[in-house]
């Protein structure tokens, strides 16, 4: 269970993976979903509880609209 700090800073590097084929650089597309591990995923996992809600969305925590956005953001930070 998480120990109740809060990072306060995130890497948010972006990478594009390309390959060499015919003379040409050819984008490689990567899915960011599902980097978590299965207790740790979604929004009402074994890790968050119900302390994470998705409303309109944005994401609240326990009630405060929070600075994480839903998508790729979100799934870095659970495992960070």
């Amino acid at each position: 269970k998480p120990c109740g700090l809060l990072a306060l800073s995130m890497f948010l590097d972006e990478y594009r993976f390309e390959k060499h084929e015919n003379g040409n650089w050819i984008p490689v597309s990567v899915s960011e979903d599902d980097v978590a591990l299965p207790q740790e995923s979604g929004i009402n996992s074994e890790v968050y509880g119900s302390k994470i809600v998705l409303d309109s969305g944005a994401l609240k925590i326990d009630g405060a609209r929070s600075w994480l956005t839903p998508g790729p953001l979100f799934e870095h930070f659970k495992v960070w």
